[in-house]
């Protein structure tokens, strides 16, 4: 078990990440599950634990830059916006921040990606980073719907696929 660095989410994920298992995070738009996702990835990274983040929408920069603003008490949107009285002390700090983190998590932006190049670029990342997991970010956007085939039928074979990778590669 791997802890989500999350107490409360650990709690009830029984103690936390276990292996060979594939979680689901749902919830209304633009309500935060990129960055609960971001957030659960950067407390692995720092605890050590080899991991790959696919994003088929946000990129992964500003992933990175919401963790960055997290640890050091800013908003993220302070970044971009040279007037804000914390512009400067981010930008001033960010970069030997960035220096001192751990290299365990493994970014790749796919927009568009059907579910065969997510296979393939976990079972990369597998061989050649030895990753431990994987996080999906934005399960709906997978493509790759067959003619006269549902949504939903999509949707659940694209969550099959990903529990038989997880269950095969133990990740």
């Amino acid at each position: 078990t791997i802890t989500t660095g999350i107490d409360n989410l650990d709690f009830l994920m029984q103690g936390g990440l276990q292996p060979r298992r594939l979680y689901g995070m749902g919830g209304i738009y633009g309500r935060g599950k990129t960055i609960l996702l971001g957030t659960i990835s950067d407390n692995l990274n720092l605890q050590g634990v080899s991991h790959l983040f696919i994003s088929l929408e946000t990129p992964p920069e500003d992933i990175e830059i919401r963790n960055c603003a997290r640890h050091l008490n800013l908003n993220a949107s302070t970044i971009h916006d040279s007037g804000d009285p914390d512009h400067k002390t981010f930008v001033d700090t960010a970069d030997d921040y960035i220096t001192a983190l751990p290299d365990n998590a493994y970014y790749e932006f796919v927009p568009g990606a059907t579910i065969d190049e997510i296979h393939r670029l976990i079972l990369r990342a597998k061989t050649q980073r030895g990753i431990k997991g994987v996080f999906v970010d934005y399960w709906q956007l997978v493509r790759g719907k067959e003619r006269g085939q549902s949504e939903e039928e999509h949707l659940r074979n694209v969550a099959n696929r990903l529990a038989a990778i997880c269950r095969q590669e133990d990740i």
